[in-house]
């Protein structure tokens, strides 16, 4: 597999997404991975197989942007989705639904991150719960520290696109709830 180089920084095609905060970003995956977590978790309450209480991840986080006001709430509910994913099998799902099996690209950051092939849900999305463990600390800190931009958000995690996403403010994440600024990226 190719590694990231330098040169391929601007390369038009370049597709990882992840969780963007102060002063880090964590990659969860090509653009099809991040929306098959949110459709997936989508169809799961949709169908009553969860209950609707995860409203930081499904709609802030998924539309707009955790922040001071959600963030305590945000680390509650990915714990308890955490537990729920725990519970259930990955083999119940009709996986080809979803956008994660786009085509890879040739370098590790087009290679899509989730395997549907894994026991549990948790399993599939291991590395979305690592980050929501992660982020939420550098949200505090900023925060603590008068940060302007202390905020969680989904966008791409290229140096190429990541700068723009983090000079919208709050105000405009949330006036584009009804078509999230993350889904406008490259994918």
């Amino acid at each position: 597999m190719a590694y990231n180089r330098p040169s391929n920084l601007v390369d038009q095609r370049r597709n990882s997404f992840g969780l963007v905060f102060p002063n880090h970003s964590f990659m969860l995956g090509t653009k099809g991975d991040v929306e098959t977590f949110f459709l997936l978790l989508n169809d799961l309450i949709s169908e009553g197989i969860l209950e609707d209480c995860y409203l930081t991840i499904s709609h802030d986080l998924y539309r707009t942007l955790v922040n001071g006001y959600n963030l305590e709430r945000f680390k509650k509910e990915a714990s308890k989705l955490k537990e729920a994913f725990s519970a259930l099998s990955s083999d119940r799902f009709a996986w080809d639904r979803y956008p994660f099996n786009r085509e890879d690209g040739a370098f590790d950051y087009q290679q899509r991150r989730i395997d549907p092939g894994k026991p549990a849900l948790l399993d599939v999305f291991e590395r979305f719960f690592v980050g929501f463990d992660k982020a939420p600390f550098w949200v505090e800190e900023s925060l603590s520290r008068n940060g302007k931009c202390s905020r969680l958000i989904v966008a791409p995690t290229e140096i190429r696109t990541g700068r723009k996403f983090r000079k919208f403010t709050d105000a405009e994440f949330l006036e584009a709830s009804a078509d999230p600024l993350w889904l406008r990226g490259p994918a």
